[in-house]
């Protein structure tokens, strides 16, 4: 047993509104509710300080015990050892009163909601997103993990704004990778693990047919392709099987009027020797277009 989850128990209690938590010298007041998923939901939540947080409190489904506890403790451990600016923040993790929280830093919005709602300015954006989230994938990928989950969703903005000049319009977006309940060691990341987790559209080509290579931090590339697909398109297509081996994604990128279109059909390359090897290969790549769009022409 994890020893930040002791005696863990197997039922749960959701929290009331505005009922203050005291844990290890901490103060947090959980807020509204902000939305759910599998292995529980989130609310608004403040410390002593007035900190905006959110409180991810988990709660299994019935018979899914062992996997929420392993799935939990997995992110737990992750966020602690994978600290870098670019990933969201895990303040406090804890069990109390027959609850599970994760205390996490609160962020805005995400890419999916900034894409949907046609606010995430496309080519104009584009390198500036990527940046973010490249610095993060290096950074797990150096030290030997895999995130295994990149998609709009996952990826969290947080404005910045000047407290002291509140009224100020002039707002700092920073974007960060988050939910890394299935981040793995790459070595053991497995063929049989991905493929019990990944949504069908977002299957690398090498998890549905492995004569398209080995099965390692490559799926972060494959999946860094279609988040900047999803940017520059302005909505987030979904992929068959068949339209996956026939490499129908790397093909809409190439059809893009968009300048950074071979970057991106370049990491959605089905084989993965062929396709760029490394998140900040794809930065590189990224740089040089928009060095060459910024360079005065004459």
């Amino acid at each position: 047993m994890n020893s930040r989850f002791p005696n863990l128990p197997r039922r749960f209690n959701l929290p009331h509104r505005n009922n203050p938590i005291e844990y290890n010298g901490h103060t947090y007041m959980i807020g509204d509710f902000i939305g759910s998923g599998c292995f529980g939901e989130v609310y608004e939540c403040r410390d002593e300080w007035g900190n905006e947080l959110v409180a991810k409190i988990i709660s299994p489904k019935l018979g899914q015990y062992k996997q929420f506890l392993d799935r939990t403790i997995r992110e737990t451990d992750n966020l602690f050892n994978l600290r870098h600016p670019n990933i969201t923040y895990l303040y406090d993790a804890f069990e109390l009163n027959n609850k599970l929280y994760l205390i996490l830093e609160r962020c805005d919005l995400t890419l999916e909601e900034l894409i949907k709602h046609g606010q995430s300015s496309g080519d104009r954006a584009l390198p500036y997103i990527a940046k973010d989230i490249l610095q993060a994938v290096h950074f797990m990928h150096n030290n030997g993990y895999v995130h295994a989950d990149l998609h709009p969703g996952n990826i969290f903005c947080s404005i910045l704004r000047d407290q002291i000049q509140p009224n100020s319009q002039n707002y700092i977006f920073k974007f960060k990778i988050g939910d890394l309940g299935i981040t793995k060691r790459e070595a053991d990341l497995n063929l049989n693990y991905l493929n019990t987790i990944f949504a069908d559209w977002m299957r690398a080509p090498e998890c549905i047919d492995q004569s398209f290579g080995s099965v390692d931090r490559r799926v972060d590339i494959y999946h860094i392709g279609l988040l900047l697909l999803s940017l520059t398109r302005g909505d987030i297509p979904r992929f068959t099987y068949q339209e996956i081996v026939d490499a129908v994604p790397r093909r809409m990128a190439e059809g893009l009027s968009s300048p950074y279109r071979d970057v991106i059909a370049r990491a959605l390359r089905r084989h993965v020797d062929a396709r760029t090897q490394t998140a900040f290969a794809v930065w590189k790549e990224i740089e040089e277009v928009l060095e060459r769009i910024q360079r005065p022409q004459g």
